[in-house]
Formats: C-alpha cells, structure tokens, sequence
C-alpha cells in the first residue's frame, strides 16, 4: 500500500488538531453505540475511532478549539464548509465483564476491529506504589480499585465469552497486556500461562504481550516457549531527565535493562516479534529519534505512540501535523537504514500511533 503525503498530513492534522464536535452530537453517537472517548490507561487513545478516505483507521481526539468538523451525515469532515475527507466512524467495542463473587469488573475483554485485548491485571503495581507513568489514566478507571489479578479460569471464561457467548469468530490476534503485575518479573508465569491456554484451544491465534521487562531472560524464555508470538517492552521515553521525572516505575528497570531483554528476544523472535513503544511528543523530537535508532540497531521495531494530554497537563514537543509528519519520515529512514519498519505491523492498530501503512510489512492479522 502506497500513502499519499496529504493523506498522511490528515490522520496527523487529526492527531494534533483534533474534531470539534458539539454536546448533542456526542449524545448522538453514544446512543447510537458509537465509540466516544472514555478514560484509557494513556494519553494516546481517548477519542473518536473512525477510518478516514475508507484507508487510514484514526484515534480522532475532541477539540472545542478545533475548526474542522463531522458533517451532519457523519460521513465527511469538513473545514470551513468544505469536505476535506470522508469518514466512517465506528461502532463501540464488544465488551467481556467477569463477576468475581461481590465484584463486576468491566472491559477485561474487549475485542476492537480484529484483536482481542486481554487485561489480566486491572491495577498497577508501579502506581500502587507511586511510581506510575505521569502520563498514564489507568488509576481513574473504575476497575483499579479491584486490583484484580487474572486466574487461569478467569482467562479461559473471558477467551470463552469472547469466541463463543459473543459470536465473534473474526478475532485473529490476542493482546495480553494491563497494569504493570507485582513481582520481578512483572507477572511473566501469568502472560505465559494466558498464552498456554489460547494455544491450546486457538494454536493458530497470534498473541501479543506487553510488558516490562523480566529480571531474568529465562523469564523470557518461557514466554516465547508459551506460545507468544510478539512481545512488546516498552521504553516509552529515552531522555533520562524525563524519564526520571515521568516514568519512575520504568526508569527503576532502567534502559540498560530494557536494551539487553530486547536485543535477547530480537534474537528469538521472528522479524517484527520483539517492539518497543516510544511516546512521540512528551520528549525532545531527538530524543525520539535516538531511541528508534538504538531500537532498530538491536533488530528491535519501534512504534511512535502519538502522546496526548487526557488532564496531566504536560505540553507536546509536536506542534503540528508538518512537525508530525517530519518525525514519521526521520523514523523511517532509520529503520529502513537497518532493515526494520516503523509499527506495528498491524494496520488498524496504527489507529493512535505516528505511523503510516506504506509499504508491504503492513497487513491485517
């Protein structure tokens, strides 16, 4: 797939500028059973999803200030008047809710386009201890308090409720991810033993898992041996002062860490198995820059969330779509200098990260 600059200066004029949509017609949508924005883990995903010119799938942010709008026929955005693209905007994501005796706690399954997303920890042990990521809402949502802690048969109710009380036979990838999980190894038996469980009754199911990582590579190991077919360990931010500010839990690992378990599992996984999320915008563009470059020499993919503020009140280094658009094509070159691609590979789940699905890495699972 080839991407036009323009089209590519849209989704990013969207990232930064966002829609301006009034009180009515966000009650529209939300009866409707429209995706509207709600509080997320970070300040990368709380908007609109839409598909913009029937290509690019968009995380659209609300913007009171914004001068672009959605046309009353809700297929179009529209700036002074003028259609500037068409746009689909989608439906809300199937949602699985596990009861645990006096506890109903919300979205521990939630299937979005084709990926099945699994939390198996719903608080987090770096904000438990006041170490979280500045940036991250995961504290505001109402299954924090819970603290819950997947079981092997909560994880397979949730795989069940999904595939079959759902009817939703389209999910082609899993993602295990939530709160960061106690312990040094932040919970690597439990991604492993989630793993084991959908293998064994979806061998052909990819599975993603995000999380720090382990004190040892053994930890490692047994998650690749389980089945995990990608693994995310994400360095978020590179500059130490930012890092020493804004992600205490993370910066306690430390990158040397970080860098080792990454280069280990780039030497294990297939091409694109090992990744690394960069948060684009809530450091120095270069410092950006550098960490895809220190990812991309380790054989390690790089994905460029796109950082927006949900009420930290921390300013972004990304002014406008243009400076956006610089830093995608930076990210690039230098992944292409080492054989790599800017992700993720999967071309709905760019729908909140500076990239574009230009080129034949790109698919749907």
């Amino acid at each position: 797939m080839k991407i036009s600059k323009e089209l590519g200066l849209l989704k990013f004029k969207l990232f930064n500028d966002g829609v301006n949509i009034d009180e009515s017609t966000l009650a529209h949508l939300n009866s409707n059973a429209y995706r509207v924005p709600s509080i997320v883990r970070t300040g990368a995903s709380y908007g609109i999803e839409a598909i913009v010119n029937s290509t690019l799938h968009v995380n659209i942010p609300i913007n009171k200030q914004s001068s672009i709008h959605i046309s009353e026929s809700f297929d179009s955005l529209v700036t002074d008047g003028n259609s500037i693209g068409t746009v689909e905007i989608l439906k809300r994501p199937i949602s699985v809710v596990l009861k645990k005796h006096d506890l109903v706690i919300q979205d521990v399954g939630k299937i979005c386009f084709d990926r099945l997303g699994i939390t198996l920890y719903t608080g987090c042990c770096f904000k438990e201890e006041s170490k979280g990521c500045i940036f991250c809402g995961i504290d505001r949502t109402t299954s924090f308090q819970a603290c819950h802690l997947m079981n092997a048969k909560d994880i397979s109710f949730v795989l069940n409720a999904a595939f079959s009380d759902l009817n939703c036979q389209q999910i082609r990838h899993v993602l295990l991810s939530g709160g960061v999980l106690p312990g040094e190894e932040y919970g690597a038996f439990v991604f492993a033993e989630a793993a084991r469980i959908i293998k064994s009754l979806h061998p052909q199911m990819s599975i993603y898992a995000m999380l720090p990582p382990p004190m040892n590579d053994s930890a490692l190991q047994m998650l690749i041996d389980s089945g995990i077919d990608e693994i995310g360990l994400n360095i978020e931010i590179m500059h130490e002062d930012y890092r020493k500010r804004l992600i205490p839990g993370k910066e306690r690992i430390g990158l040397k860490r970080y860098f080792s378990a990454l280069e280990y599992l780039s030497n294990r996984l297939p091409k694109f198995g090992a990744r690394s999320i960069l948060m684009g915008g809530i450091e120095p563009i270069q410092s950006t820059l550098r960490g895809v470059e220190e990812l991309c020499k380790r054989g390690v993919m790089p994905i460029i969330s796109h950082y927006r503020s949900t009420g930290a009140g921390l300013p972004s280094f990304i002014k406008d779509a243009e400076t956006m658009f610089e830093l995608w094509q930076e990210a690039v070159y230098i992944a292409e200098k080492h054989g790599m691609i800017v992700g993720p590979v999967c071309i709905p789940c760019q729908n909140n990260v500076i990239a574009l699905p230009s080129g034949d890495s790109y698919r749907y699972y």
